[in-house]
């Protein structure tokens, strides 16, 4: 009983906190990156934009319901062409009037802390 009780609580506190509807824009030059995690995303509910750099990131939005701002960006740190996560933020950001909160990531583990964002607007994760 107090197992089934349990269960219960967690489930109802994971609907409350889920990210559902959630628009969440993924950027990554990498497309099995790309697939496995909006498809992990779209697994928790959100609605999810993906892109191989900001410009397709900027076009797929326009196609989003009136243009829709997203909730969150997520952004790999190398991209191609020699732009990072970070030029791929900022433009993102600057096409929309509030600020969106990021996440910037990268598989690279030879980055060292020079290389990461000084700015606090950025959360980082290697």
């Amino acid at each position: 009983m107090i197992r089934g009780f349990l269960h219960q609580a967690l489930v109802m506190k994971a609907t409350r906190t889920a990210p559902v509807d959630k628009l969440v824009v993924v950027i990554d030059d990498d497309p099995l990156i790309l697939e496995a995690t909006g498809g992990l995303l779209q697994s928790w509910g959100c609605c999810v934009v993906t892109a191989q750099s900001c410009e397709e990131a900027l076009v797929r939005l326009a196609e989003t319901e009136a243009s829709r701002r997203p909730d969150v960006i997520v952004s790999d740190y190398q991209l191609s062409r020699g732009l990072t996560g970070i030029d791929a933020i900022e433009r993102l950001r600057s096409a929309f009037p509030n600020p969106i909160p990021a996440l910037l990531i990268s598989g690279d583990a030879s980055l060292g802390a020079r290389s990461a964002p000084r700015d606090t607007t950025f959360c980082t994760s290697r």
